[in-house]
């Protein structure tokens, strides 16, 4: 009976070292949030049975750069505090993306007011060049005759 509960249940030595293998070189997709990348990790130390500080040095070398940066400037001393520092790290750079689509479509705006008055400039002064031709007589001003008064 024990025999075929672990022939059934326990995992293979090289089916251990796959996930060992896969747990350090999964990274987090640009897309994937920080809990959902922790979930994928904590899945696979499950079928490892490795150590919470195994877990944290893989956590920290599969987070996208920035998160890894700011983990790593925090220290953290275990999992949890790194986990912590990760979903701070992405909020913060949440709020940074959002800001910089408000500064990108505000920018965008202003580009197309410019144009707009550039436009508007432009043709004022070829109104402005076409009415001071039109004022210009093509005959000379008439000359005036003084009189001599003198006595």
């Amino acid at each position: 009976m024990e025999a075929a509960f672990k022939s059934r249940y326990v995992q293979p030595t090289v089916l251990k070292f796959r996930s060992a293998y896969e747990l350090f070189e999964k990274k987090q997709r640009t897309d994937e949030s920080v809990d959902a990348y922790v979930n994928r990790l904590n899945s696979l130390s499950k079928k490892v049975d490795v150590d919470d500080k195994s877990v944290l040095y893989a956590l920290v070398s599969g987070l996208r750069a920035p998160i890894a940066s700011y983990v790593l400037g925090r220290n953290p001393a275990t999992l949890a505090e790194a986990v912590d520092a990760a979903r701070l790290a992405e909020f913060s750079s949440e709020e940074v993306n959002a800001c910089d689509q408000v500064l990108s479509a505000q920018m965008l705006e202003m580009r197309k007011d410019i144009q707009k008055l550039t436009q508007r400039y432009d043709s004022m002064s070829t109104a402005a060049a076409i009415q001071s031709d039109r004022r210009r007589s093509p005959t000379p001003p008439p000359k005036i005759f003084r009189r001599n008064v003198c006595g």
